[in-house]
C-alpha cells in the first residue's frame, strides 16, 4: 500500500499545530508477495484417538482436543502450554450497542440470533485421515432461525489448524439476519500483546471503515473502548493476519484464508457486557475472548433514534463461506516467515450442508428485548 498524508505546517492552519494530519489517502499497489505452499503430504500425519467423549489429535509438540458430543474444539496445546482454552465455535451475536437497543424494541432488529448457535443440534460429526492431516467436520442445524452450519477443523502435521465455516441461512424478513458471522474462542490471558495487519489503529466496522491499512499493535486492554455503557467495541476490519503473544514473544498467529477478516479481542464476555450498566460492574476475565469473523453487522446510527445499518452493511448473504488458519508462533520467529511458507490447504466440500433441510421457525410474538 502507498499512503499519502497531508500534514499541517507551522502556522498554516488556525488553531492546528504543526505536524497534525489534515487528510490521508491510501492506494493498494498491484504487487503480491510469493508464498511457498508446502504440500501436506510431506508431513507426518497427526494421530487421532478417541477417549470417552473426546477426540484427541496429537502431533510433534502439540495436541488438539475436540468434544464429539457437542462437536466443538475444546483446547489447543503447544509445547505443553494450553494456548486456546476453548477453540473456535460458531458465533452469530455481538453484545448490544446503544444503536441496537431501540431497533430491537421496534423489531427492526431481532434477538433470535443471540442463542441460535448455542441452541443448535449436531447432526453429524465426521473424522477423516488426509495426507499429512486429520479433519473433523461438524454439521449442525440451527432450528430457532431455520438455518444450518458446517464447521471444519483441519489439523496439519506441523500444528497448523485451518478453520472453515459455511452457513445456509434462511432469509426470513422478520429475522433481519445475524449480528455477526464468525467464531469465538478463549485464549490464554498471558497472550495479551496484540498485533494486526489491517485497518487501524482505531476501531473499525463495515460501515466505519475510516482507518488506513497498516501494521498496528498494543495490548488487548488497550483495544477496549470504555463507553459510558458497556457494549460491543474495539473491532478491526480488513485484517490479513494477527498475533497474540506473551512477554517472551510466544503465542499464536491467525491468518486469513479466502479474504480479510474482522477481529476483536477483549477480557470481557458478551454476557458480562450485556448484564452490566456500567464498566465498574463488569468482571474482567483473566483470559481473552477472541472473535475471528467473516463479517459483523454494521453499527448503524445514521440518526439518533433507531436507524439500523444501511442495507449494504447488513448480513444478508444466505450462503456465506470463510476460512482462516491458526498456528503457533514461537519467540524469535516472525509472522512474515510463517506466512511465506504455509501449508497448502486441502479443499472443503459443503455439499452436505446444502442438503440439510430445516423447517422455517415461527415468528416470535414479541420480537426484540426492551433494553
Amino acid at each position: 500500500f502507498v499512503t499519502i498524508r497531508f500534514m499541517a505546517k507551522d502556522g498554516a492552519v488556525s488553531m492546528v499545530s504543526a505536524g497534525h494530519e489534515l487528510a490521508v489517502e491510501q492506494f493498494k499497489l498491484p504487487v503480491e508477495k510469493a508464498v511457498k505452499r508446502i504440500a501436506s503430504s510431506s508431513m507426518e500425519r497427526p494421530v487421532l484417538q478417541a477417549t470417552g467423549d473426546s477426540l484427541v489429535v496429537t502431533g510433534k509438540d502439540f495436541s488438539v482436543v475436540f468434544d464429539r458430543k457437542r462437536g466443538a474444539m475444546e483446547s489447543y496445546t503447544v509445547d505443553g502450554r494450553q494456548l486456546l482454552k476453548r477453540g473456535p465455535e460458531l458465533d452469530l451475536w455481538r453484545a448490544y450497542t446503544d444503536n441496537d437497543k431501540r431497533p430491537l424494541e421496534r423489531g427492526t432488529l431481532n434477538d433470535v440470533w443471540r442463542d441460535a448457535a448455542a441452541g443448535g443440534n449436531v447432526l453429524k460429526v465426521t473424522t477423516e485421515n488426509l495426507p499429512g492431516a486429520v479433519r473433523l467436520s461438524i454439521l449442525s442445524e440451527l432450528p430457532t432461525v431455520g438455518s444450518a452450519c458446517k464447521l471444519v477443523y483441519t489439523v496439519y502435521g506441523n500444528g497448523e489448524v485451518v478453520v472453515d465455516e459455511g452457513l445456509s441461512i434462511m432469509a426470513l424478513e422478520w429475522q433481519r439476519g445475524p449480528h455477526r458471522i464468525g467464531t469465538e474462542m478463549i485464549v490464554d490471558g498471558r497472550l495479551k500483546n496484540m498485533k494486526w495487519f489491517g485497518r487501524g489503529p482505531a476501531p473499525t466496522y463495515i460501515d466505519r471503515n475510516f482507518e488506513r491499512i497498516g501494521l498496528f499493535g498494543g495490548t488487548v486492554d488497550e483495544q477496549w473502548i470504555d463507553y459510558s455503557r458497556p457494549q460491543e467495541n474495539g473491532n478491526k476490519t480488513g485484517v490479513r493476519w494477527m498475533t497474540l503473544t506473551d512477554e517472551n514473544g510466544d503465542g499464536l498467529l491467525i491468518s486469513a484464508g479466502n479474504g480479510p477478516l474482522s477481529v476483536g479481542a477483549k477480557h470481557y464476555s458478551k454476557a458480562t457486557m450485556e448484564a452490566s450498566k456500567y464498566s465498574f460492574e463488569m468482571e474482567r476475565s483473566a483470559d481473552i475472548f477472541l472473535n475471528v469473523d467473516y463479517k459483523q453487522f454494521g453499527v448503524g446510527g445514521n440518526n439518533s433514534w433507531g436507524r439500523i445499518a444501511l442495507p449494504q452493511y447488513q448480513l444478508t448473504e444466505t450462503q456465506p463461506r470463510y476460512s482462516y488458519r491458526i498456528r503457533p508462533l514461537k519467540a524469535g520467529a516472525s509472522a512474515d516467515e510463517l506466512l511465506a511458507a504455509s501449508v497448502e490447504a486441502i479443499p472443503v466440500s459443503y455439499d452436505d450442508l446444502m442438503a440439510v433441510s430445516v423447517p422455517a421457525p415461527e415468528e416470535p410474538q414479541n420480537t426484540g428485548e426492551k433494553k
